[in-house]
């Protein structure tokens, strides 16, 4: 369209008078530009040449009065009288003022003090700080000294200084004699310049630093100064050449570029430098600029008012030609890009358009789409066709009669191919009506899914939660109506998270779906099966005379099918499942209360070895209102720091010396008294409390064995929880820092049990405590049913022998052959080991003479407070027998 309206305006601005309007404006833009760059070169050069010759005539001003008055300093220097009366050195001093003009000249004497000045009298003053002065003291230098700015006490502006040594007649240092020149000399040679514009003129030595300057580049004090003095080209260029004139840049310059001029001063290390800002340089050239610009604004705005009136006439007459034929052209795209079909029929239901939707949803003949053909003849198509309502065989009258009304409706017809056609109505004005065609299948079926999927697992089909609360409710009041009680049943995989793990998440999937299939092949078209998510499924059993029975029956057939292997990817996957159930009664008034019942027995049956079922017992509840209770009261115990740790001693069997000691956890409950380990402990894992206790444990167990014997060693042990955390390495490094304890003195100790549920999760985890040190044992070895491969897996230092083997070695031939077997795959592997539950002197000597290398036990002591243990006596039978 924006192509279409240029097109238009270039057909009208064809015309005589308006190309000769466009042709004088670029003739008159470009003689304005050529001008523009012709005076702009000329206000260059004119710039140049005049900053060169500023800075030429203020080196010459500045050389004669340097000269002169250095001069007159060479000229004492030579003359020094040996007498040091106060009038001799005003008459030494006085014979050079008539050349040095307005200089104020004085001698200082070797210690610094002014001794004259040819200002006449003044009083004492010491210079033995001032630079000049150091530096003649240090140095027997016979160079004039030139200053950089300073501020005399007797001027209210800065001044430079002019310096030279004086000697004794034997060389030996005598004193200065020093020039001050205030900065008039380089304003009067400012105010001298007769230009209309007055540049920065500066006297810069050849080591950079500014001696004086003005102008309006420079600051109030006369020393601070703007751009153009410290753009970095300025140093380069007095490097390499005696005098030069360049253009600053304005990114180094500040907003402004400068024309800048520099030229050495003749026999002395210092440069002149004069500067003058763009907007000075081009004053002439900008305001010439700005009457060019508005001259030939001028005549273009004239030229563009000419062009425009010209051509607007012709414009309304091309716009009033065309209008009616865009608007056409207008509606047959929309009506041909429409998404939807479209169709208009007038009060004698005939065709008065429609597009090539409408034709194709219905399969039309193209004669059949023409302006005048009637609704039943289209109708009659498309019930030959099959593209007509399924809902009656004759629908040609009805449809007749229906499409005209007097208000909108809309219409959702079943066509005979399947699909799904939804058509809206609006009636006209000359009593015929437009109608919208929209094929909704595709969105039906869309609705269709999203509400499967609302109520269905997408993994295996099943019923989800939200579905099975319904389907529980539904139960729950047939029972109230009828007294048909059921049983709700819910199940969790055993040992489904090693699938996972050792085969990945689509192996678990797949698992998932067969468990599905299997679950589903042992229930009754009556029964209800759902997934509730993870590995957790549930089934709803009514219909029995005794459900409680029925529940017991069902059960034991899924427990022996589940365990049954599975096939995933070539491989057999054993697991089990655990089960819960819970049978409704008249107290039982929703399903969050039924599906809580079940709960609390699947938690009772994993409690109990899993791979089997329970049944809700009024006592589970009571203790999981106890465990509840006492979860309470140990979120308030991590809050408040209610443990203490015992320390049960590790014996060395060689030496017979304590080496060690494990830390275990003690809870003195207020009300419950001592809390053991085994009550709390997984409880806190089930809370994720763990954590918070796990670093509580690390953190005061080394900071007790850091006051321990150097060759002692203190045991934390780590959970299967604690393993997954990937903080837990950073744990023990800030529990070693701040306890100060070695790391080769901390032994974390990881049961076999969590080595077998964190599998290759925690070996990077095992390997980072080897690198720190730390050394890592594997506790209660023997009762997690591990391979003996996992000890060449892991990084294990020591192997214990849990107490259940120690117990019966003296009672069960297989229980000594176990522990005799560890201590050989041990020694061979060069793990140390540590034999646990010792407490009697025959199981001592027998594990002692078997080789293994320390010991652990009642026998050996009680756990007990740190401040009990004993790392310097050794063990002995009698001492046993004692603590025994």
């Amino acid at each position: 369209m924006e192509d279409f309206r240029f097109y238009r305006w270039l057909d009208a601005c064809l015309q005589p008078a308006s190309v000769i309007a466009i042709v004088l404006l670029p003739v008159v833009w470009g003689i304005i530009f050529y001008e523009l760059s012709q005076d702009r070169k000329r206000s260059d050069e004119v710039a140049l040449r005049r900053t060169a010759a500023i800075s030429r005539l203020l080196e010459n001003d500045i050389y004669r009065m340097i000269k002169r008055t250095d001069e007159a300093l060479i000229a004492l220097q030579g003359s020094y009288p040996e007498d040091q009366g106060e009038a001799v050195l005003r008459s030494w001093l006085a014979r050079a003022s008539t050349s040095v003009g307005t200089a104020r000249i004085r001698f200082v004497d070797a210690t610094g003090i002014v001794r004259a000045s040819n200002r006449g009298a003044s009083a004492p003053d010491d210079q033995s700080d001032r630079e000049y002065f150091r530096h003649f003291a240090a140095v027997n230098y016979n160079e004039l000294y030139l200053s950089p700015p300073f501020a005399p006490r007797w001027a209210g502006t800065t001044a430079l200084r002019l310096a030279r040594r004086v000697n004794h007649r034997d060389g030996s240092f005598a004193g200065v004699v020093v020039a001050s020149l205030d900065h008039g000399f380089i304003d009067s040679f400012h105010e001298s310049l007769d230009i209309a514009i007055h540049p920065t003129i500066a006297l810069i030595g050849s080591d950079g630093a500014l001696r004086t300057a003005r102008g309006p580049d420079v600051a109030t004090d006369g020393i601070t100064f703007r751009s153009p003095l410290v753009d970095p080209r300025l140093m380069h260029e007095t490097q390499t050449s005696a005098a030069g004139v360049f253009w600053t840049q304005p990114p180094l310059a500040g907003n402004a570029a400068h024309v800048v001029a520099f030229h050495a001063v003749d026999d002395y290390p210092f440069y002149v430098m004069a500067a003058l800002p763009e907007t000075d340089a081009f004053a002439g050239y900008f305001h010439n600029e700005k009457t060019y610009l508005i001259t030939g604004w001028g005549i273009t705005i004239a030229l563009m008012i000419a062009l425009f009136l010209a051509t607007s006439r012709e414009l309304k007459v091309q716009a009033a030609a065309k209008s009616l034929a865009g608007i056409n052209e207008r509606f047959q795209a929309s009506m041909a890009n429409m998404p939807h079909g479209l169709s208009m029929f007038d009060r004698k239901q005939r065709l008065v358009i429609c597009n090539e939707r409408y034709r194709e949803m219905y399969r039309l003949p193209a004669e059949l789409t023409e302006p005048g053909t009637t609704m039943r003849a289209i109708l009659e198509e498309r019930a030959r066709t099959g593209t007509g309502p399924a809902e009656s065989e004759e629908f040609i009258d009805d449809w007749l009669d229906d499409a005209y009304t007097d208000e909108p409706r809309q219409v959702v017809s079943e066509l005979r191919d399947g699909r799904t056609i939804a058509i809206d109505f609006q009636p006209m004005a000359d009593g015929g009506f437009v109608a919208v065609h929209q094929d909704i299948t595709q969105q039906r079926a869309s609705e269709a899914k999203i509400a499967y999927l609302a109520h269905h697992d997408p993994l295996t089909a099943l019923l989800n939660r939200a579905s099975l609360v319904e389907k529980i409710d539904e139960y729950l009041a047939r029972a109230r109506r009828g007294g048909e009680h059921f049983a709700l049943l819910l199940l969790d995989l055993d040992r489904f998270k090693q699938v996972n793990d050792s085969y990945g998440h689509p192996a678990g999937d797949a698992l998932l779906q067969q468990v599905a299939a299997r679950l589903k092949s042992e229930l009754r078209q009556t029964d209800v099966l759902a997934r509730l998510g993870g590995d957790e499924f549930a089934i709803i059993q009514g219909a029995e005379v005794d459900p409680a029975a029925a529940a017991s029956a069902l059960a034991g057939r899924l427990t022996e099918m589940i365990a049954r292997p599975f096939n995933i990817d070539r491989s057999e996957v054993s697991i089990g499942i655990s089960i819960g159930i819970a049978i409704s009664n008249d107290h039982v008034t929703s399903a969050g209360r039924l599906m809580k019942m079940a709960d609390l027995a699947l938690y009772q049956t994993k409690g109990q070895g899993r791979n089997n079922f329970s049944f809700f017992a009024e006592s589970l509840e009571e203790a999981a209102n106890v465990r509840n209770a006492l979860e309470t009261d140990l979120r308030h115990a991590v809050a408040q720091g209610d443990f203490v740790l015992h320390y049960q001693p590790i014996l060395n069997a060689r030496t017979g010396l304590v080496d060690g000691a494990e830390a275990l956890i003690r809870w003195p409950h207020r009300t419950h008294g001592w809390v053991g380990p085994d009550r709390f402990i997984p409880l806190a894992e089930e809370s994720g409390l763990i954590g918070e206790i796990g670093q509580w444990v690390l953190r005061t167990a080394c900071r007790d064995a850091a006051s321990w014997p150097a060759r002692t060693k203190v045991a934390v042990n780590i959970s299967a929880v604690q393993l997954r955390d990937p903080m837990i390495v950073d744990y023990v490094i800030c529990a070693l820092a701040e306890s100060d304890l070695p790391p080769e003195r901390l032994e974390v100790e990881i049961t076999e049990t969590a080595l077998i549920d964190c599998g290759i999760e925690c070996l990077d985890i095992l390997r980072q405590f080897k690198a720190l040190g730390v050394t890592i044992a594997l506790d209660d070895f023997g009762t997690g049913y591990s391979s003996l491969s996992q000890l060449t897996m892991f990084p294990f230092d020591k192997i214990k022998i849990d107490k259940s083997f120690t117990s019966r070695m003296t009672s069960r031939a297989d229980c000594a052959a176990i522990i005799a077997g560890v201590l050989a795959l041990a020694h061979s592997l060069e793990i140390a080991t540590t034999a646990e539950g010792v407490e009697t002197w025959q199981q001592y000597q027998l594990l002692k003479l078997a080789g293994v290398s320390s010991l652990q036990g009642y026998l050996i002591k009680r756990p007990g407070p740190v401040g009990e243990l004993d790392f310097e006596t050794p063990f002995s039978r009698k001492e046993s027998a004692r603590v025994a």
